[in-house]
Formats: C-alpha cells, structure tokens, sequence
C-alpha cells in the first residue's frame, strides 16, 4: 500500500484516479482548491478511511521567493529575500497523520508562539542568527511527544553547530540553520553515522 497525493482530485479526472488508487489498494489524500472541482465527484469516496481530502491550493509551491503565508497558505504577501545561509535537512524513518496531529493540537495550551514580525524585521535586517532566533512550531508540542526522535535530532543539530533548529510543518522532517558550510557538513556525517535519520541532505537558501 502507498500513500498518494492526488491534486485536483476532486476534479472529472483527478476523482477517477482517486477512485482508481482506492481500489487498488492505497491510501489517497486529495488535494484541490474546489474552484473548479466539485464534491459531488468523490462523494462516494468521504466515508472510506483510505480517503483525505485536503481544500488547498498549490500558490505557495509555485510563486518562488520568501513569502508570508497567511490562511491555510493560500494567502501570500512577498517578502524581501531571505538572507543566505546553509540549511540542513534530516527525515527520521517515521511517518506522520497530519490530521492526527491537528485534531491533537489544544489551542487553548499553547503557551508561545513564533515571533513572525520578528522574523519579517530579521529578514529584512539581513540577519541570518535573528531569524533562526525567533523560529517556532507550535505543532512540536503534539508530535515531538510521539516521536522523540525529533527532538533528539535537533538537539544534535545545534550540538554540532546549528543556530538554530525546527521541525518542518507537522514533522517529522528537522531543518537547522548553521552559520558556515563546514558544520553543515560536519553534522550530516553524524547524523547518518548516528542513524537516526535516515535521508539527511544540505541545501542552501536560493534567490530567484
């Protein structure tokens, strides 16, 4: 069984293959913004639990760029450029319902929250170590408890010199921020060694 994304599922094609991917066996989320879509076409897809429909749309993929997404991230306001820097990535071989984790996420618990004018006032300083500062998930409070592993990897990745680091959306991916590309470097060799993510990889910020 795969788990598959399906965009503009909801669509005259797109809700034929999510018919098609369910009876063949998988797990389908479809993914569609409904402006052309209609719910009518996957009706008889709602009530089976191999089948999640997600109202999205694909905006923030696409622009390029840093941005301020507002809403469920369909809401776009263009920033300036983030400041380079050296990101690494590592994925631990766990998978994560992100609608487990929404339907597990108390807003009334949630004590802090990321400082995002701040984080629009670091970029536009330039100020890679600012931004990294003022970075935040509140939905670390719901998954990293489940998977600890998480919270192991970013406490590697600042041991081995991140500025700072965070898991990605509803996880389980961990990114961190480092100041040069040695340490980057330095710190995916130990995560593969340590064995706790499986797939760690190096990138750097990019300017249109």
């Amino acid at each position: 069984m795969k788990r598959i994304l399906v965009s503009g599922g909801a669509g005259f094609i797109g809700s034929h293959l999510c018919t098609r991917l369910i009876n063949d066996g998988h797990e389908v989320i479809c993914l569609d913004n409904f402006f052309t879509g209609s719910k009518d076409n996957i009706a008889h897809l709602m009530n089976n639990h191999h089948f999640e429909i997600v109202r999205h749309d694909v905006t923030y993929c696409i622009m390029r760029g840093t941005a301020l997404a507002e809403g469920i991230g369909e809401k776009l306001t263009r920033l300036p450029d983030m400041p380079f820097c050296h990101i690494l990535i590592a994925k631990p071989p766990v998978n994560v319902s992100t609608k487990l984790v929404y339907e597990n996420l108390d807003s009334t618990q949630i004590k802090s929250h990321p400082d995002i004018d701040g984080i629009i006032e670091a970029i536009k300083l330039k100020d890679v170590a600012l931004v990294a500062s003022r970075m935040g998930n509140v939905l670390e409070s719901v998954t990293v408890p489940l998977y600890p592993v998480i919270d192991s990897i970013k406490r590697d990745m600042i041991e081995h010199g991140a500025i700072n680091a965070m898991m990605s959306g509803s996880g389980p991916t961990v990114f961190g921020i480092f100041p040069d590309e040695q340490s980057m470097i330095a710190c995916q060799q130990f995560l593969r060694q340590k064995g706790e993510a499986r797939q760690v990889y190096t990138t750097e910020t990019f300017t249109p």
